[in-house]
């Protein structure tokens, strides 16, 4: 069994462990999962899809959970500015939600959405039934919209490394980790975002 954030590798090689994105270090990680993936050095479907995606704030990782217990850690996720004062509550505040979410729809094309910025991505059915509930007792719109994606299209990955986070409340990944991400996950995959 590998230990969480080693990927599946091929026969006859040594374990290898997804390498962490944060900080200055964001863009060369993202380009040597690429290089992994490409000389196939990690095997880049070690299984069917995702039981779970798992999504730690405070530590800044996506953990994509598979059946038997092998996982695969990603980290240097960026949220929404204000991601640590609590769940999204409203449209505008630029929060990260909290709790249990599934993938709505697994979006890779502009078609049929000409203002879609973020590709690829992967829609969660934010705002469920307790995130409206809690919205409309205080009396404003939850917002909508949130997603897992990679990076802006128009800005370089080290120019976003270096802002921080800068969503709307969306988890955003480097261009290597959300195509990673893609490759395991189909509509319903169970997310779970903590604090």
């Amino acid at each position: 069994m590998r230990a969480p954030g080693q990927a599946a590798l091929r026969e006859g090689t040594d374990p290898v462990t997804i390498p962490a994105c944060s900080g200055g270090i964001e863009m060369r990680a993202a380009v040597l999962l690429s290089v992994l993936l490409m000389a196939g050095a990690v095997d880049a479907a070690p299984h069917r899809e995702a039981e779970r995606i798992m999504i730690d704030k405070s530590d800044r990782t996506l953990t994509i959970l598979f059946e038997g217990g092998n996982a695969v850690t990603l980290r240097g996720v960026r949220f929404g500015p204000n991601w640590n004062r609590g769940p999204k509550r409203q449209r505008g505040d630029r929060k990260t939600p909290e709790g249990e979410y599934r993938v709505l729809e697994h979006r890779t094309s502009r078609a049929g959405y000409p203002d879609v910025t973020y590709l690829p991505a992967l829609y969660l059915d934010y705002p469920n039934k307790r995130d409206v509930e809690a919205s409309a007792e205080l009396g404003v719109d939850p917002g909508d919209a949130i997603m897992i994606h990679g990076p802006h299209p128009d800005v370089p990955e080290r120019v976003l490394a270096w802002r921080g986070d800068w969503t709307d409340g969306c988890a955003a990944l480097s261009a290597a980790q959300i195509e990673y991400v893609m490759r395991f996950t189909r509509e319903g995959t169970p997310v779970t975002i903590q604090p």
